[in-house]
């Protein structure tokens, strides 16, 4: 896992079951919020997605041009 996808997914466990603004992630992860860090975070969102596969109780739900919600069930 490299160092924004740990740093993506730290902000998305501080903020569990919440959206979390796209513009916040890069803000914080890439310092500012530009097409291609937008572009850059949309890939590091799958490749997150890809590592948590293994697990059917985690999911990272994308809200259309808003953000992300990580969702952690109990089965």
């Amino acid at each position: 896992m490299s160092v924004r996808q740990s740093d993506i997914l730290r902000i998305l466990v501080q903020h569990l079951n919440s959206i979390v603004e796209r513009d916040y992630i890069l803000e914080n992860v890439w310092g500012c919020s530009n097409y291609n860090n937008s572009l850059s975070l949309n890939v590091q969102i799958t490749y997150l997605r890809k590592i948590l596969e293994a697990d059917n109780t985690i999911s990272i739900n994308s809200l259309s041009k808003r953000g992300y919600v990580l969702k952690v069930s109990k089965n």
